[in-house]
């Protein structure tokens, strides 16, 4: 599947993107092998980069959990879980503990950052230290808060936390703060934070926010390249379209169009027409899915055929797809075709590279691996 058409527009694009699907390399299937289960409403996945190939894992209603060996630590690494919204506790509140981040340098300093809302919907940003005499347990007695945003409604959080692997800097995203249909017009708007994506030098003790991306409406999950340190953003739509964004190395201010438009389609008429708008890398309608999962750029050791390709997923129906590009085509392929009882709702990567996919409702945790072609059938 490539990707669609941007805009009218962009027209003269299609024709270059359908000899870039034609010629683009067939890639492997995939296939998800359990990894651990048991854990509640899973929303991030990350490691600490220190050589103990331990996982962490944030659960929405408030812990960190270890999976240190494979297996899932019964003591969490940290418990806010008195700190946070309460969130519904039927199903796909968009509030809670959002995200965890280590720094590049946290063998040294074993500190760590989290996102969460708090009672008031507010979200903070704030820094842990690790318990002196235990190094899966965080002292929860040393919270310092770098930021906290006012957030008027009860959606569109973003809750992305990442260190640029390059600048070692830290990153966030936070959605546009509305609810349906744009009320608060605040993605294109320097003036206010939401809808955006910000850095600051955490570990350097500067808390100077600069922005990196604007035009977004809720992007939920982001991920950096480990080679390149290009950026990836799934930013999820309003009413029809599901985008990818793209942000190379190097480049600040990108501005993704939200919300004069939603994917590839025109949203707001009047905003339309103004330059300076970046396209959609990949985008799929709500005929295909209802949520798009940003994922990884692949740079595991198991599988060299995936080596570069962009994994990103749907919460709803559970397919996987990959996207790939040579200069600035891009082509995507389906992948997992899924199923809707898988539910997507983060994807994480381990010190080595290997991408691990975040079931949502059962808490389960698999790693994403290329499919194994069954042997023939005997005659």
């Amino acid at each position: 599947m490539t990707a669609p058409p941007f805009a009218l527009r962009n027209f003269h694009l299609i024709v270059p993107f359908f000899l870039a699907a034609l010629q683009a390399a067939e890639l492997p299937k995939l296939q998800v092998t359990e990894l651990v289960a048991g854990l509640h409403r899973p929303t991030s996945l990350t490691h600490a980069g220190d050589g103990s190939n331990r996982l962490f894992v944030t659960e929405q209603t408030g812990t960190i959990r270890v999976i240190s060996e494979g297996k899932l630590l019964e003591e969490p690494l940290l418990d806010i879980s008195g700190k946070i919204t309460r969130i519904d506790p039927i199903c796909c509140d968009e509030r809670g503990l959002l995200s965890v981040a280590f720094p590049p340098n946290f063998a040294k300093v074993q500190r760590f950052y989290v996102y969460y809302t708090g009672d008031r919907n507010e979200i903070f940003i704030s820094r842990f230290h690790i318990s002196a005499d235990n190094p899966n347990r965080a002292d929860l007695e040393s919270e310092v808060v770098m930021f906290r945003f006012e957030h008027t409604f009860e959606n569109h959080f973003g809750g992305q936390l990442a260190f640029n692997p390059n600048d070692h800097k830290l990153y966030f995203s936070i959605g546009d703060g509305a609810g349906g249909g744009n009320p608060l017009r605040s993605a294109q708007n320097p003036n206010v934070p939401y809808g955006k994506v910000w850095r600051f030098d955490a570990e350097g003790g500067a808390l100077e926010l600069e922005l990196y991306s604007l035009g977004l409406r809720n992007p939920w999950r982001f991920s950096f390249d480990r080679v390149t340190s290009d950026l990836y953003i799934g930013d999820v739509g309003e009413n029809r379209w599901e985008e990818v964004n793209f942000q190379p190395h190097g480049t600040v201010g990108s501005n993704f169009g939200w919300s004069a438009f939603e994917g590839p389609r025109c949203f707001e008429e009047s905003e339309c027409g103004k330059p300076g708008f970046t396209a959609p890398i990949a985008a799929f309608d709500h005929n295909t899915g209802c949520s798009v999962t940003s994922g990884y750029v692949y740079r595991g050791w198991q599988s060299a055929a995936l080596q570069g390709a962009y994994l990103y997923a749907d919460f709803c129906y559970g397919k996987i797809w990959a996207a790939t590009h040579e200069g600035d085509q891009w082509t995507t392929q389906l992948l997992l075709e899924g199923g809707d009882d898988r539910n997507w709702s983060a994807f994480g990567e381990d010190e080595w590279g290997e991408v691990y996919a975040l079931d949502y409702i059962p808490g389960t945790i698999y790693h994403v691996e290329v499919a194994v072609e069954a042997p023939p059938e005997e005659n």
